[in-house]
């Protein structure tokens, strides 16, 4: 009995494209994708008045070791901030952003429900409890020198698995009729790979059946 594999490839080609283009969809599409990436770092040196002691430090997050206040002749002051947002299509739970070095306060924007709790690693974790998707916040940190923003944050993950960390620069955001135009010309190539790839089997087995005839006559 003959195979037609002419027949086969016709059917299998559509079904293993549709199959292939399905999965690669709900991949990207089915699970939150935490990104994470600095907004912004800077440091001030503070002058105190002549005569006057410096601020009194403001009351830090319960669980991290005290802050240090800055000393009467005035200091360093150093401020960063970071943006963490789930650019996934589901919802990400129980998003933990850890830290290392003390601060002296903190403020998250827009104000979310949150808690700080002790990490069990050491340090501290500022604890949200959701993020849907395309939400995002903004923590925005204010601590003393010798303390820099590389020494306060440590990581930041959900119960989904740890955030990518985005070295932003600014680019302008394609139109959308290039992201269809490059949609399109993906999932062309996909189709196109999966033809090549039938095509060059079809041609190893005709071959193979021509040597074999060969060899038998």
């Amino acid at each position: 009995m003959t195979v037609n594999w002419d027949l086969i490839s016709k059917l299998v080609f559509p079904i293993l494209t549709a199959v292939i283009i399905a999965a690669i969809a709900k991949r990207r599409e089915d699970r939150p994708k935490l990104v994470t990436y600095l907004a912004h770092a800077a440091g001030f040196t503070v002058e105190a008045p002549a005569g006057q002691a410096g601020p009194a430090p403001q009351d830090a997050p319960p669980t991290s070791p005290a802050p240090a206040a800055p000393s009467q002749s005035g200091g360093g002051v150093h401020v960063h901030g970071i943006v963490v947002r789930n650019a996934g299509k589901k919802t990400a739970f129980e998003v933990r952003i850890g830290h290392n070095a003390k601060v002296h306060q903190y403020v998250i924007e827009p104000l979310v429900e949150h808690e700080v709790k002790a990490s069990p690693v050491g340090g501290w974790e500022i604890v949200i409890p959701a993020l849907v998707p395309n939400e995002q916040v903004r923590v925005s940190y204010l601590y003393f020198a010798p303390v820099t923003w590389l020494q306060v944050n440590t990581y930041t993950k959900s119960d989904e698995g740890f955030a990518q960390f985005l070295n932003v620069l600014p680019t302008p955001q394609p139109r959308r009729s290039l992201v269809v135009v490059f949609l399109i010309f993906f999932y062309v190539g996909v189709a196109a790979s999966m033809y090549a790839l039938i095509s060059v089997a079809q041609w190893c087995f005709a071959v193979s059946h021509l040597l074999n005839g060969t060899v038998l006559r």
